[in-house]
């Protein structure tokens, strides 16, 4: 078709007509606009908005650590403090704290105690110790036995005194006085040695 039947074919459109053929080349023109310009910026744009609110969440949450770290620091410092105290006064191993438990038995004969039963619990591993309940039957008179756990309670070990309960348990022979047996349950603790931190460590980072 030549320019000049063109023209004459679009003279003789209504103007109606020549409004929708407008309309299509805009529609036309639009979508090539949208699809190679204005599309991939859009995109640019979304990926940056996220970008960007990555970035402040990360500013928050960094922020939030950092208001942490004095309370952190300390409570790690505390606990570091609690370690080095354990260390001096518990038994380092499980034959340190054995000795202790038979130190009991030489303590009950110096202040006139006999041992009727000596039985040991289980032992519990905690963060930076291990402690064991020590069941302890006792007789003797009412002083010694009050001495005993006296002289317990000073001994440079961490060692708690968990309950006690006295019975009647006949006259002492040859003497004046009542002798009374004492059922008494006592905590011991020790430190956990480096090969048991170490592997208490070695689990926590598995998990």
């Amino acid at each position: 078709m030549s320019r000049q039947d063109l023209t004459r074919t679009l003279e003789q459109l209504t103007i109606w007509h020549k409004i929708l053929i407008m309309l299509g080349l805009l529609v036309v023109v639009g979508g090539c606009y949208w699809y190679f310009f204005l599309s991939p910026q859009l995109e640019t744009m979304i990926k940056l908005h996220k970008s960007i609110s990555k970035v402040n969440s990360d500013i928050k949450r960094f922020t939030t650590i950092s208001l942490q770290l004095p309370a952190l620091e300390k409570k790690v410092n505390a606990k570091q403090s609690e370690f080095l105290f354990a260390q001096t006064l518990l038994p380092k191993d499980t034959q340190a704290l054995e000795r202790l438990l038979a130190s009991f038995e030489m303590l009950a004969q110096e202040m006139g105690v006999s041992f009727m039963s000596f039985t040991p619990g289980r032992e519990t591993v905690g963060e930076l110790y291990a402690s064991r309940n020590v069941s302890l039957r006792l007789r003797g008179s009412f002083h010694n036995l009050m001495r005993f756990f006296d002289k317990l309670s000073r001994l440079d070990r961490l060692v708690q005194l968990q309950s006690l309960r006295l019975q009647p348990a006949g006259q002492q022979p040859g003497r004046q006085g009542a002798l009374l047996g004492a059922d008494s349950t006592l905590i011991v603790f020790r430190a956990l040695t480096h090969e048991e931190r170490a592997a208490k460590q070695a689990k926590k980072s598995k998990k």
